[in-house]
């Protein structure tokens, strides 16, 4: 399926609500890792969040920041329970300046660790949403290839792979 900028929510809410657990995702380059966050989050409130990651860019840390702070409407409760973050550490700096706060809060952790891949998984009792590929942090017009699964013995056996690894 191809994800395009002007869609990609409907094609995001479709596959969640679709019986197969298994979808080859693509895009134009046009539609980045802040866009499909915002969609499997507020599809899956009150989740848990891990994210793996070579380096992560400003905007992302940025989208992570707004996320944890957003509520479940009509509720006290956090939409982001719990967010682990992966990466390099190359970027240390700005998680500490930008994420610092939902670290002491207990909220977030964040991890060097050196990893070669990318992936995204979001999971709450209803939903167990995983996102692995290249996924890409900002528009860069180039053809770009994910896997999303939404199977929640492959969330489990990522979400023990990490966990290995005491993250």
């Amino acid at each position: 399926m191809i994800l395009e900028s002007c869609c990609y929510r409907q094609y995001i809410s479709t596959l969640l609500e679709s019986k197969y657990e298994s979808y080859h995702l693509f895009t134009n380059g046009d539609v980045d890792l802040q866009m499909i966050m915002d969609q499997l989050i507020s599809h899956s409130p009150g989740c848990r969040v891990h994210l793996v990651l070579i380096n992560v860019h400003l905007n992302t840390i940025r989208t992570i920041a707004r996320l944890m702070e957003a509520k479940i409407p009509d509720t006290d409760e956090y939409l982001i329970r719990s967010f682990v973050l992966v990466t390099q550490g190359e970027d240390r700096k700005n998680i500490s300046q930008h994420l610092g706060q939902f670290r002491k809060e207990g909220r977030l952790k964040a991890f060097e660790d050196n990893t070669s891949f990318r992936c995204l998984c979001v999971g709450n009792e209803n939903n167990h949403l995983v996102l692995q590929g290249s996924i890409p942090q900002e528009n860069n017009y180039s053809m770009q290839m994910m896997t999303f699964t939404k199977s929640k013995k492959l969330y489990d056996n990522v979400m023990s792979i990490l966990n290995g690894k005491n993250h």
